[in-house]
């Protein structure tokens, strides 16, 4: 039985779309709910042909209409008397967390966390001008002949700045003024350097690094999977980094699921989840650049050497990333290197590596006698979906899908299965071409050829009649993702308001009602039959999925990753979890 404004009993609901027009009550339902813009419409009126109208046909045809949706159920919200009932409010409380949650961006940066930002580059700023003038290198030893030549160019450097300056300032000031200046700059900029390596903050830069903790900071880590398996993991590697007993957590697993697992550990460090660690910055570094950047300073002769120094006295506010440890295997001391800095050095460190990486490191023993195995294992099917459901959500949450092409998805290794989403993602924009479209390309090629062949050109008539109608179907995919597009942000609206529960108003508790029992069925069932109709893809489905498979994609890195006839939308858009009936 369809709904109607008035009789809310109706619990099912077809949301299909109708070839014929809609009857007159609809229509002139829509053309008074248009004329609100302009004028005040005849409250009275509108309210009696809306208790006549079916809500999945007036869905419907807002939709095929093209308007303002949202603003237009703002209007029909108003007049309507029924909302969702506290029960089903309750039953859709995580879901609708688990969305936002997902897809909501980062909020603004707090003023606070920018200006400390600053003032940590500022600092590295001032720090970098000191180590090029190289004074306080002047007050110690030589390690070497050529360390000795480089602070003797220092010295130079030195001498040649003040020169300058004393030529510039002195015939300007005087020799009094001037010499004052000068003398006062150099003596400054002695006592800076003397005194600045133990005043100095904890290090927001290391060579070859990049901050972690700024990027999260900043909302720019790309965190996407939520909860589950890596949260266990984050702790686990918290524990072995406290222990303070220098053995370290080595990461072993697919490439993604380990860089999503240091961006979780990122962000626990950052937000206080582990107090052991508070106040720490942590630094991603690649083994492979170890082994190609050094100092000109004998006594530094590899970044590691760099980094040390770096870090001084703050050692303990730093932790590693070591990225790719099966590079220490490709020869030359470097696995030697980090050992012996694994030694009181670097306190905090964590590898990375694969499966066929940690069996290489199974030569390095010294090396590898100061890790702990964290060991990534395959995980298991539910788990799995969850992760493709939330790669979805972050990279493309307008985007619907059908059960069987998730379930297909979780049959495969997670990083193909993701380099799959991915793929199909791409895919699946405004770029696609229709059947009709493809016609036309094939007949004009067929033309060309006829051309140099010399043969009887296809009939011009035939042509025109298809190029025409490769206009008329541009447009109408033109129109299907415009609609495609509103889907997040009124799903965003309705699950919004179903968090505010008893604190949402009666016309919000409505709109929420509308846009999710009859607008959001409606979109989908739209984008399904106008998809099918034009012959391109706006739905996630088995066929397409196989399609790419068979397509010869491969394995790499990802491109930048009780079932319900909504397929996405409403109830059954989340994987299962427990104390809900998501699936």
């Amino acid at each position: 039985m369809a709904a109607k404004i008035g009789d809310f009993s109706g619990s099912e609901y077809s949301s299909s779309i109708h070839t014929e027009p809609p009857d007159r009550t609809i229509r002139s339902v829509i053309d008074l709910l248009k004329q609100t813009k302009r004028s005040s419409a005849d409250v009275t009126t509108l309210r009696g042909r809306l208790s006549e109208c079916d809500l999945g046909e007036l869905s419907a045809q807002l939709i095929e209409d093209g308007d303002d949706i949202v603003l237009l159920i703002e209007r029909i919200a108003a007049l309507i008397d029924s909302d969702m009932d506290t029960g089903e409010l309750n039953a859709l409380l995580q879901e609708a967390h688990y969305y936002l949650e997902r897809t909501e961006l980062s909020s603004s940066v707090p003023i606070k966390t920018r200006l400390t930002i600053s003032l940590n580059k500022l600092s590295t700023i001032l720090e970098n001008i000191l180590e090029v003038l190289g004074i306080a290198d002047c007050f110690k030893s030589a390690e070497g002949a050529l360390h000795t030549d480089y602070k003797a160019q220092k010295l130079m450097l030195l001498v040649s700045l003040f020169i300058l300056l004393s030529g510039t300032l002195l015939p300007l000031l005087g020799v009094t003024k001037g010499g004052a200046i000068v003398g006062g700059l150099f003596l400054g900029i002695i006592l800076l350097s003397l005194i600045y390596p133990y005043i100095k903050p904890a290090p927001s830069e290391l060579p070859q690094a990049e901050n972690l903790t700024y990027k999260f900071l900043l909302g720019t880590l790309p965190i996407w999977i939520k909860g589950g398996i890596l949260e266990k993991r984050v702790h686990e590697i918290g524990s072995i980094l406290a222990r303070g007993d220098y053995k370290f957590p080595l990461l072993k697993g697919s490439p993604l699921l380990t860089t999503q697992l240091v961006y979780k550990f990122v962000e626990a460090v950052a937000q206080g989840a582990l107090p052991a660690l508070k106040g720490c910055n942590v630094f991603h570094i690649h083994v492979a650049d170890l082994t190609h950047t050094s100092d000109i300073s004998g006594g530094a002769n590899t970044v590691l050497e760099r980094i040390k120094r770096k870090m001084g006295g703050h050692a303990d506010k730093c932790i590693l990333i070591l990225d790719g440890m099966e590079a220490v295997c490709q020869g030359g001391n470097l696995a030697d290197l980090i050992t012996a800095n694994l030694h009181g050095n670097f306190p905090y460190v964590i590898g990375m590596t694969t499966e066929e990486g940690h069996t290489k490191l199974g030569e390095k023993a010294p090396l590898m006698s100061h890790f702990d195995l964290v060991d990534i294992q395959n995980i298991d099917i539910p788990e799995k979906k969850r992760v493709l459901v939330d790669y979805l959500l972050k990279k493309a949450p307008h985007l619907l899908w059908e059960q069987p092409a998730m379930e297909g998805l979780t049959q495969h290794p997670l990083d193909q299965a993701l380099h799959l989403l991915a793929a199909h993602i791409e895919k699946m924009g405004p770029t696609q071409k229709t059947r009709a479209q493809l016609a036309l390309e094939q007949l004009h090629l067929e033309e060309e050829n006829a051309i140099v062949n010399r043969i009887i050109s296809p009939d011009t008539a035939t042509l025109q009649t298809r190029e025409e109608k490769g206009v008329d179907e541009s447009q109408r995919i033109k129109k299907l993702f415009l609609i495609q597009r509103q889907l997040h942000p009124i799903r965003s609206i309705a699950y919004k308001i179903i968090l505010k529960r008893e604190k949402a108003s009666d016309q919000e508790r409505r709109e929420a009602w509308l846009l999710y029992h009859f607008v959001l069925p409606a979109i989908r069932e739209y984008l399904k039959k106008e998809g099918e109709a034009l012959g391109i893809h706006t739905i996630i489905d088995s066929i397409a999925v196989e399609m790419l498979k068979r397509s010869g994609l491969s394995d790499s890195t990802l491109p930048d990753s009780a079932t319900s006839p909504h397929m996405g939308i409403g109830l059954g858009l989340l994987p299962q979890t427990s104390g809900t009936q998501l699936s």
